[in-house]
């Protein structure tokens, strides 16, 4: 898909966060704490990476819902790009409730636009919240269920939660993005790049952000810990104003982690090589700076296909 138009509903029954999801990605953190519950479906279009983005955040209410199942189902339906549904695992009351609609929502794509891929955001999953064996044994039963629920259609599963915007730039990113050849490859070169050898393992992540703070491409240790990319987020969120875009460096460090962002243009567009590291591996970064420049002269040729 490389539409300069791409439709993106956000389904998910009431209270499950979708409008503060969408808030964040807008960095309109401040408007969090006052939202009130969706009525109908609210339409907003986002102008990112030369696209322009349209973002249905429909109203979880039960009368809403039915609404867009029956009488609007075409209009709600037809011609998506990319749906996403949303979660919130921390109102296991409302799980059951939450799986059926999804039932329902993707019938109706499989009928209007089956060759729609589906993002589920299981949300509110919290920073701390990984370090607990039920949680995460949830976790996997909740994933499980969808998977089975969506087939045969393709999904991406994400955990999300707003004290961490880095998982929400995350799971938003594919579907704007739209391009899922070029993140995933440049995903498979991250990844081979930060296993070949114990050096490069020091890595926590490497991602590549737009101006516009979209990911392009990235790459996460396996279990890192969340409250480590919070803080990177938060910082990360501080940081990144229109003074310091204009830099070809930007280093940042919070208590655990240091952060190092390279600026490089690909087709007159500005991005940012950006990785992470633990502080207690500061003295080995330099070890394997060489070899991260190497690493980003591959990336920018495949960014040519951007």
């Amino acid at each position: 898909m490389n539409k300069e138009i791409i439709k993106i509903p956000i389904f998910g029954i009431q209270n499950a966060g979708k409008t503060s999801l969408i808030r964040t990605l807008q960095r309109e953190f401040n408007a969090i704490t006052k939202l009130k519950p969706t009525k109908g479906i609210e339409r907003q279009t986002l102008n990112l990476l030369e696209k322009k983005i349209l973002i249905w955040d429909l109203g979880g209410q039960e009368k809403y819902r039915d609404s867009y199942l029956e009488k609007k189902a075409e209009v709600v339906f037809s011609d998506i790009d990319q749906a996403l549904y949303v979660i919130d695992i921390q109102d296991q009351e409302s799980f059951e409730k939450s799986i059926n609609y999804f039932t329902e929502v993707r019938n109706k794509i499989s009928d209007y636009s089956p060759d729609t891929k589906i993002s589920i955001l299981i949300h509110k999953f919290d920073p701390g919240m990984e370090q607990d064996a039920d949680n995460m044994k949830m976790l996997d039963v909740l994933k499980q269920k969808f998977i089975e629920i969506a087939a045969p259609l393709k999904i991406n599963l994400y955990h999300t939660t707003i004290f961490n915007p880095i998982s929400i730039i995350h799971a938003f990113s594919r579907p704007i993005l739209g391009n899922s050849t070029l993140y995933d490859n440049l995903g498979i070169l991250f990844d081979d790049f930060c296993n070949k050898n114990q050096s490069t393992q020091i890595l926590d992540f490497i991602i590549i952000f737009s101006d516009e703070l979209i990911e392009v491409a990235s790459y996460f240790k396996p279990n890192i810990e969340q409250i480590k990319l919070r803080d990177v987020a938060h910082s990360l969120f501080q940081k990144f104003t229109k003074k310091t875009m204009a830099l070809k460096e930007i280093t940042f460090q919070t208590d655990y982690t240091i952060v190092e962002m390279r600026q490089f243009n690909s087709n007159n567009k500005r991005f940012y090589f950006t990785y992470g590291y633990d502080t207690q591996n500061s003295s080995n970064i330099d070890t394997i700076r060489g070899d991260i420049t190497g690493l980003l002269d591959a990336v920018e040729k495949l960014m040519i296909y951007f």
